[in-house]
C-alpha cells in the first residue's frame, strides 16, 4: 500500500481524523508484528482491547515484563544498557514460542519508574535494528495526541469542577508532563518507524464521540492489509423474520445475514446458527452490527420443537434508549426486545418471537462464540 495522508472529516476541524500511512508496511512477514505507541490521553487501552478481541492479536507489555518480581529487582539495580538488551531478549524469546501467531508489542511502558532511560537513546534503535535482522517488523502505530487535545479530554471529565479550581489545573499540568514524557520517551524508536515508512500515525482528538470513527478507521486499514478479523467487538446482532426487511431500509453501517438459500429439510436450528456465526466472524464488518434473517421455515418448523422439550436457560430482556435510535435508522418500525451478553454482545430479535426460542438462540450462540475464541 503506498502511502498516504488523509482525513476522516466531522462536524468540525477539531473533531478530524488525521492519518498517514507508511509506504514500506509489509503484511506479509510471518509472524505479523506490530508495535503501538500511545501515551495518556491515547485511550490506548481501548485500543489495544478491540484489537486483541477482534484481530486475535496476541499482546506483549514490557509493563507486565517489568512487573514481574525478579524483573523488578533487575530493572533496579542493572544499567539502562543491559536493561534494554534484556527486554529485547525477553521479546524475542516470547514471539519465538510460536511464529504463527499476530503480535501486538507496547514496548515502552506509561509508568515513570520503568520508563528506562535507555529507552529515550538513539542507540535503542539498534536494538530494533538487531531484532529485525531475525524477526521483522511489519509496521509501528503511533496513536498521537498532543498536549492541547490531553487538556481538552482532562477538562471534559471534570464536568462538576468550578472553573479555574487550582485542584484541575494541577491534575491537567501532570497529565500534560505525563503525556511530554512520553513522547520524548518514545520519539526515538516512532522516528525509527517513520524514516522505514512503516508507521500509522493516527493524530487524534481523542472524545468519546470519535472513538468510535477511530476504531472503524484502523479496522479498515487493517482490513485493506488483508488483516482479517477474527470477530467484530461489542456486536449487535438484529433478528429479523423475512418479511421485515424491505429495500428502503438503511443497511449501509449494517451487514445482512441470510442464509435461507442454504436451508434444507434436515437444516437444524443448531446448525443454522453455526453457519451464521461463522458468516460473522469472516466479516469484515467494522460497523459490529448484523441483521440476521431467520428463516420461514427455520422458525415455523422447528420452534414447537424447541418450546415444548427443551428448557434453555432464562435471558433477561431489556430496552435501551441506545438500542431505540440504532433501531430506527435501520428497521424504523421494528419492534424489539433485546438481550445483552457478559461478553457485551446485544441479541435483538423481533417482540412476537417467543421467549423459549430467543433464549434457546441466545444460549446457543453465546456458547459457540466462546468456542469459536478459545
Amino acid at each position: 500500500m503506498k502511502g498516504r495522508q488523509n482525513k476522516v472529516n466531522n462536524n468540525s476541524l477539531q473533531n478530524q481524523i488525521f492519518l498517514k500511512i507508511g509506504s514500506q508496511i509489509n503484511c506479509n512477514f510471518t509472524p505479523f508484528i506490530m508495535f503501538i505507541f500511545g501515551g495518556p490521553g491515547s485511550n490506548k487501552g481501548l485500543i489495544v482491547n478491540n484489537l486483541v478481541s477482534c484481530f486475535d492479536f496476541n499482546y506483549i507489555s514490557s509493563e507486565e515484563t517489568f512487573l514481574d518480581a525478579e524483573s523488578e529487582k533487575f530493572v533496579e539495580s542493572a544499567d539502562n544498557f543491559l536493561i534494554a538488551d534484556w527486554l529485547m531478549s525477553k521479546l524475542k524469546e516470547e514471539i519465538m514460542k510460536d511464529r504463527s501467531l499476530r503480535y501486538l508489542v507496547d514496548l515502552v511502558p506509561n509508568k515513570k519508574p520503568y520508563l528506562s532511560n535507555q529507552l529515550k537513546r538513539k542507540e535503542f534503535v539498534n536494538y530494533l535494528f538487531d531484532f529485525e535482522l531475525e524477526l521483522p517488523i511489519s509496521c509501528g502505530l503511533n496513536l498521537s495526541v498532543h498536549n492541547e487535545n490531553v487538556t481538552t479530554k482532562k477538562k471534559a471529565t471534570k464536568t462538576h469542577s468550578t472553573s479555574g479550581n487550582k485542584g484541575d489545573e494541577a491534575d491537567i499540568l501532570r497529565m500534560q508532563k505525563r503525556s511530554a514524557q512520553y513522547e520524548q520517551g518514545v520519539k526515538n524508536m516512532v522516528e525509527y518507524f517513520d524514516t522505514l515508512n512503516k508507521l500509522i500515525t493516527m493524530d487524534v482528538p481523542w472524545t468519546s464521540r470519535n472513538l468510535a470513527d477511530v476504531w472503524t478507521k484502523l479496522h479498515d486499514i487493517l482490513c485493506q492489509f488483508n488483516i482479517q478479523p477474527k470477530k467484530s467487538v461489542d456486536s449487535v446482532f438484529i433478528f429479523t423474520l423475512g418479511d421485515q426487511i424491505t429495500p428502503e431500509n438503511n443497511l449501509m453501517k449494517s451487514q445482512l445475514i441470510d442464509l435461507s438459500a442454504d436451508v434444507t429439510n434436515d437444516t437444524t436450528i443448531d446448525s443454522w446458527l453455526e453457519a451464521v456465526i461463522k458468516r460473522v466472524d469472516t466479516s469484515f464488518n467494522s460497523s459490529g452490527i448484523f441483521i440476521i434473517n431467520i428463516p420461514a421455515t427455520i422458525y415455523d418448523h422447528r420452534r414447537y420443537k424447541i418450546v415444548e422439550n427443551l428448557k434453555p436457560k432464562n435471558v433477561c430482556f431489556r430496552e435501551s434508549n441506545a438500542l431505540h435510535g440504532l433501531l430506527h435508522n435501520i428497521l424504523p418500525n421494528f419492534t424489539y426486545k433485546a438481550v445483552t451478553t457478559l461478553e457485551n454482545e446485544t441479541w435483538v430479535f423481533p417482540l412476537r418471537l417467543d421467549n423459549k426460542f430467543c433464549s434457546h438462540i441466545t444460549n446457543k450462540l453465546t456458547s459457540i462464540r466462546k468456542c469459536s475464541s478459545s
